[in-house]
C-alpha cells in the first residue's frame, strides 16, 4: 500500500512539473492515506513467537478474573460514561492510569482506537519521559514503549492513537508512569482480539 502512494505522488509530480503546476493537494493525499493506514503494536509473526516462547498454546485465552479486558493493580476498574472520558479527576498521592478506549467488553475487533489518560496531582505533573509500556504473555515481557511513541501520541496527559492492529487473541499490556515526585503508577490492560 505504502510503495503504491508514493508511485501514485511520484507520479502526479512528474505531470504536474511537466504542465508547470505543483499539485499541492497530492500532499494532503498522502498524508490522509497513511494516517488512515492501521499500524501493528504486535504483529501475527511476533505473537505466533512470544507464544512459542511462553509456551502457550494458539488460541490461548485469559480465564476466570483475567478475562476482564481492564484491570487496575490492586483495584477494580468500573465502567465510564461518555461524559467521564472527557475528564480527568483530580487524585490525592501518586498519579492515575485510566484507559478510556477501548471500553469494556466481551472482545474488540482490530483496528481499534487507544485512549489512556494519565491522572495527576495537582501540582505534581506526569513526567512522559518516564513511560513504560509492555507487553506480557505468560512469563515472557517485551518493552514496545519505542514503537508506541513512534506511531502514538504521547503526552504528559495521556496516549491516543488510530488504527491499532493486534492479532486475533488475549493480549496483555502494563502501563507504567511516574509523576514528579516518582510516584509510580501501573495499569494492566488485557483484552480479547477478535477476528472480523
Amino acid at each position: 500500500m505504502e510503495t503504491a502512494c508514493w508511485n501514485s505522488i511520484a507520479s502526479m509530480w512528474r505531470k504536474a512539473s511537466r504542465t508547470g503546476f505543483i499539485v499541492l493537494a497530492g500532499l494532503g493525499l498522502l498524508q490522509t492515506a497513511f494516517a488512515d493506514e492501521g499500524w501493528w503494536l504486535i504483529t501475527p509473526e511476533e505473537y505466533a513467537l512470544l507464544q512459542a516462547q511462553a509456551g502457550v498454546t494458539p488460541g490461548y485465552a485469559f480465564t476466570g478474573e483475567q478475562a476482564s479486558p481492564l484491570r487496575e493493580t490492586g483495584k477494580r476498574k468500573e465502567s465510564t460514561s461518555v461524559s467521564e472520558s472527557l475528564q480527568c479527576d483530580a487524585v490525592a498521592g501518586p498519579p492515575r492510569i485510566e484507559i478510556r478506549d477501548p471500553r469494556e467488553g466481551p472482545a474488540i475487533t482490530s483496528p481499534f482506537r487507544v485512549e489512556v489518560r494519565f491522572c495527576a496531582e495537582a501540582g505534581v505533573p506526569v513526567r512522559a519521559d518516564t513511560l513504560k509500556i509492555y507487553y506480557k504473555l505468560g512469563l515472557v515481557t517485551k518493552d514496545i514503549t519505542e514503537r508506541v511513541k513512534e506511531k502514538a501520541e504521547v503526552s504528559a496527559t495521556g496516549i491516543s492513537a488510530k488504527n491499532v492492529e493486534f492479532p486475533a487473541g488475549s493480549h496483555r499490556i502494563l502501563i507504567r508512569i511516574q509523576d514528579e515526585r516518582g510516584r509510580i503508577a501501573e495499569r494492566e490492560a488485557l483484552f480479547r482480539v477478535e477476528t472480523t
